[in-house]
């Protein structure tokens, strides 16, 4: 079984704090809508029924959000996001590798946005420009974000990224990081 899975079924048997209220959104990790809300005492409970209804604040969930949902859980429960997962994990594997010479921000972590520090911030806006005309979809970070002078191109790696995605990356980053101007 799925150790997310198993995770949550070990979740629902334990018992809450009476002041601990868990709220959580199901946006991004289903990629749908919906949130859920995990509490103990039974006042908490029953005052959450009766005034946080899906009314207040929207109207009624959507028959094709549901759907979303239900499609989400599905893949969740019959193994595929674990696989997913898993294929994620190691193309950021092989990034890292691959960049081992560059100084790579979220490096060594399980985090899919990796950070290659650029330094001066018009240099990494300069090299995001050339990667977007080269077809990489790469953002800059720079200050406030991140220290002044310490600007990132940011990218995100996906689970559907290839080895030779990241390799034709690296390539195209080598040569514009080089590049005069």
């Amino acid at each position: 079984m799925d150790s997310g899975i198993v995770w949550f079924f070990n979740f629902l048997y334990v018992k809450l704090d009476d002041r601990i209220i868990i709220a959580g959104s199901l946006s991004k990790a289903f990629g749908s809508h919906g949130g859920f809300i995990a509490c103990n005492h039974p006042d908490t409970i029953n005052f959450i029924k009766t005034y946080g209804t899906t009314y207040a604040f929207g109207g009624p969930p959507s028959l094709p959000g549901i759907a979303a949902c239900i499609a989400a859980a599905d893949l969740h429960l019959d193994g595929t996001v674990s696989l997913r997962q898993n294929d994620l994990q190691q193309i950021i594997k092989y990034f890292d590798n691959k960049f081992n010479g560059t100084e790579v921000i979220n490096k060594r972590t399980t985090m899919p946005i990796r950070g290659l520090l650029i330094g001066n911030e018009e240099k990494a806006i300069t090299i995001c420009k050339k990667m977007h005309d080269r077809g990489f979809a790469t953002t800059v970070a720079m200050y406030p974000t991140v220290e002044e002078g310490k600007a990132i191109l940011r990218c995100a790696i996906s689970a559907i990224h290839t080895r030779e995605n990241i390799d034709s990356l690296h390539k195209n980053f080598m040569e514009c990081i080089n590049e005069p101007g």
